[in-house]
């Protein structure tokens, strides 16, 4: 078997979800745990609300508009 493609068939594969310490649900609505999304790598650009790439970005000088 050829290494790399082992290697991009692993990768390819999600992680496994666990429930309380990746996510929770609230309502019947799939809400990510900042740690799941740290583990995942990037920002999907979907407001997620634990989401520590949104913090990252943000301007310190700018001021929040948002009540969240």
């Amino acid at each position: 078997m050829d290494p790399l493609k082992i290697r991009t068939t692993e990768q390819a594969q999600p992680p496994e979800l666990r429930e309380k310490e990746d996510f929770y649900l609230e309502d019947g609505v799939v809400v990510f745990t900042e740690q799941y999304l740290l583990r995942k790598g990037s920002c999907c650009l979907c407001g997620c609300r634990h989401c520590p790439y949104r913090k990252q970005k943000k301007n310190p000088d700018q001021k929040s508009t948002s009540s969240l």
